[in-house]
C-alpha cells in the first residue's frame, strides 16, 4: 500500500543524518535502506517431501538479499502470500517474485534453480 511506502521514506528520511554520522550503530536503519533501494525477491514453496526439501536446499545455497521466504505443505495458510496457491496433493510447488512480478510456478528443483540463476 502506498501509505507504507510513503511512512518508510519519512522514517528513512529523518534518520538519514544520524545514519550519516553513525553507521556502524545503524546497522537496522542500513538494512531498510537496502531493503528499499533493490530489488525485493518473494519465493513462496508450497506442497511436501523430497522435492520441496530439495527446492529448499536450492534457495538456502545461494545469496539472496531482500529475499521473503514463505512455506507452507498446502497453501491454505491466512498469510498473503498464500492466496491462490495450493498444492495439490501435497505436490511441491514454488513461485518466484521479483518486485511482485511473478515467474511461473514450477514443481521441480532444477526447474527452480534456473529461475534462480537469472536474478
Amino acid at each position: 500500500e502506498k501509505k507504507y511506502l510513503e511512512w518508510a521514506e519519512k522514517g528513512l528520511s529523518a534518520i538519514s543524518s544520524q545514519v550519516q554520522r553513525s553507521p556502524n550503530s545503524m546497522t537496522s536503519a542500513l538494512q531498510a535502506l537496502d531493503f528499499y533501494l533493490n530489488d525485493k525477491i518473494e519465493i513462496v514453496i508450497v506442497g511436501k517431501g523430497k522435492e520441496r526439501d530439495e527446492m529448499l536446499k536450492k534457495i538456502y545455497q545461494q545469496y539472496l538479499p531482500n529475499r521473503l521466504i514463505a512455506i507452507s505443505e498446502n497453501g491454505k495458510d491466512p498469510l498473503g502470500l498464500f492466496e491462490g496457491r495450493e498444492s495439490k496433493d501435497g505436490q511441491p510447488l514454488a513461485y518466484l517474485c521479483v518486485n511482485s512480478v511473478c515467474n511461473l510456478p514450477v514443481s521441480k528443483a532444477a526447474e527452480l534453480n534456473e529461475q534462480l540463476s537469472r536474478l
